[in-house]
């Protein structure tokens, strides 16, 4: 009998040994639910400066980067405008050549016509002279 009765006794030992640690459980979990939140915003308040810290610093980084960036800008801007006016300046100086070249080539077309239209005039002249000289008008 004192076996069936330690038997007993320790089956209902155990029972409430799990019982117990049941309880401690849903407490445990009632208590982590209450505290959860809290836990939360206690972790955001800690994490907030260091937060905006990174932030600040993100965005200096950031600054700093779109400031090289708009400097290389700049330095092909630059780039560019020297390359298009040595380009301007080129084709102004070709064109002014190829003008150049025309108009003389005009002028020596025009002193030839004229050279001939005056050695045309001065053989008629010749001419005229000749007939008149031999009375032939």
């Amino acid at each position: 009998m004192c076996d069936k009765l330690k038997g007993e006794g320790t089956q209902e030992l155990e029972n409430a040994k799990k019982c117990w640690q049941q309880t401690e459980k849903d407490g445990l979990k009632k208590r982590d639910q209450k505290m959860s939140s809290k836990v939360k915003q206690d972790a955001a308040k800690a994490i907030e400066p260091k937060l905006h810290q990174l932030m600040e610093n993100h965005k200096e980084e950031i600054e700093r980067l779109e400031r090289e960036a708009n400097r290389t800008l700049d330095y092909f801007r630059l780039e560019l405008y020297k390359r298009s006016n040595e380009e301007y300046r080129k084709e102004t100086n070709k064109i002014r050549d190829d003008e150049r070249s025309r108009m003389s080539h005009l002028e020596n077309e025009w002193t030839a016509k004229m050279e001939a239209s005056r050695r045309d005039r001065d053989n008629e002249t010749k001419k005229i002279a000749r007939n008149t000289s031999r009375g032939q008008i």
